[in-house]
């Protein structure tokens, strides 16, 4: 699969013109992962996001130095990981790990992506609005929940 039309399935993405899509395209690696092989771990600073280009991914949380690791959820084609770094370069809140060889991914590193929309204001404003909209729902749907109980 192309690149750019994979990150036209990208919600992130949602909205960005074909040209700003191939932009984004230019500033991602592509890099290949084995199964267990990690790409993010708990704690440690972020400075790169991805997008899984194919295959599988798990991500956990160490609830417990003493327990095995609590999984989360799994991610496959077209889902991102890490997009949190784009706005804060924080630690990472969980462990990434391939659960699927091969895993290909594309990384965009902090500071490249940042170049990008420096150089085009509207990409950054158009991923920055989704991530919102995005972060929005998922509180809102946390709220309701705890309400709910």
């Amino acid at each position: 699969m192309k690149i750019q039309g994979l990150l036209q399935k990208v919600e992130l993405f949602r909205g960005l013109t074909e040209e700003e899509l191939t932009q984004i395209a230019n500033i991602c690696k592509e890099e290949r992962f084995q199964e267990g092989e990690v790409f993010a771990k708990e704690g440690e600073m972020g400075d790169t996001f991805c997008v899984i280009k194919d295959g599988l991914m798990k991500v956990e949380i160490n609830q417990m130095p003493d327990l095995q690791p609590h999984v989360i959820v799994h991610l496959g084609t077209g889902q991102l990981i890490g997009e949190m770094s784009l706005v804060d370069r924080g630690v990472r809140s969980a462990t990434v790990r391939a659960i699927q060889t091969p895993t290909d991914i594309l990384v965009i590193h902090h500071d490249e992506f940042h170049d990008l929309c420096e150089k085009n204001n509207r990409i950054g404003y158009v991923v920055m609005r989704n991530m919102a909209a995005d972060l929005s729902f998922k509180l809102r749907h946390r709220s309701l929940s705890e309400q709910g109980r």
